[in-house]
């Protein structure tokens, strides 16, 4: 049998996601492990468009491939919820890891610049990135620029362990929600009004198995809480501080999940400055320059 790997990431998986989102996520996620026809009316972003040291778009050629000349960039598109592994209309973690441990091979990449536009995601998918982040050509560039950071993709970012983080711009670009939440759908009265009861049997050898879940449905949240989502949030935590020299920790909100725009992202510590992708192309040649007199360590 084969395995639908979002399905699965949807029913066993744990999420860093910004709440403004988990309301018509759901409404979706439920739709498609309710097997109903989807119809998003979705354009996909290409996942990475490439170009050369004058910062011009590199075309395709007659046989649809890209030829990657010396001192191009690569610039990674980061849009939309992340999840664990590939599927339907979403690249997975999985998927986009490798192409980043391609570009970092690739001697005709000098520098990388990943667009994040994004409210978080599985926290399954946070680890390959941070693990990428740790073993990178530190000679190489990375940048980060966003339109939205929240969440996972602010544990991502960080991860990538960048060579800057902006915000493309003063307007609407955000980033925080640093945390983690469990949702679901309490269908008991529904259930009832169908004239149905839900049944789970555990024998007295798995008196420990699903507990934490079993009595928040009922009503008592300490151990899901205590067992499940602290250990996650306080990880979060102490990761975004090692990750963030810049970060200022004590400020009220920034370790505990608010979201701040532009501005206050710069002043607490979620961005460097603003800047658009156009000054982030250059920038990187720049930078570029000077990791190329760079002692190797």
């Amino acid at each position: 049998m084969k395995v639908n790997n979002l399905i699965t990431d949807l029913y066993k998986g744990q999420w860093a996601i910004s709440i403004d989102a988990s309301g018509y996520l759901y409404r979706i996620a439920n739709d498609i492990v309710a097997g109903k026809e989807m119809n998003l009316n979705l354009k996909a972003k290409q996942l990475i468009d490439f170009y050369d040291e004058n910062s011009e778009p590199i075309k395709p050629n007659e046989d649809g491939f890209v030829e990657i000349p010396e001192g191009s960039t690569a610039v990674i598109n980061m849009i939309g919820p992340i999840i664990t592994y590939g599927d339907y209309c979403t690249y997975g973690a999985d998927e986009i890891i490798k192409q980043f441990e391609k570009l970092d091979r690739n001697p005709n990449i000098k520098s990388i610049i990943v667009f994040m536009d994004g409210p978080g995601g599985a926290v399954s998918a946070i680890s390959p990135f941070l693990n990428f982040g740790a073993t990178r050509d530190k000679k190489k560039v990375l940048g980060v620029v966003y339109e939205q950071m929240c969440s996972a993709h602010l544990y991502i970012a960080y991860g990538l362990q960048p060579d800057f983080v902006w915000a493309s711009n003063n307007i609407t670009a955000n980033a925080g929600s640093l945390g983690v939440m469990v949702s679901w759908i309490n269908d008991k009265k529904y259930l009832e009004l169908q004239g149905l009861e839900k049944v789970a049997v555990y024998p007295d050898e798995s008196s420990d198995k699903n507990l934490p879940l079993r009595l928040a449905i009922e009503g008592n949240y300490d151990m899901i809480k205590t067992e499940m989502l602290s250990p996650l949030a306080q990880r979060f935590q102490q990761d975004m501080i090692r990750l963030n020299p810049n970060l200022k920790s004590k400020v009220p909100g920034v370790l505990t999940g608010k979201v701040f725009y532009a501005d206050d992202a710069i002043e607490v510590g979620f961005a460097n400055r603003v800047g658009t992708m156009s000054e982030a192309m250059k920038y990187v040649q720049t930078l570029s320059e000077l990791n190329h007199y760079k002692p190797n360590v």
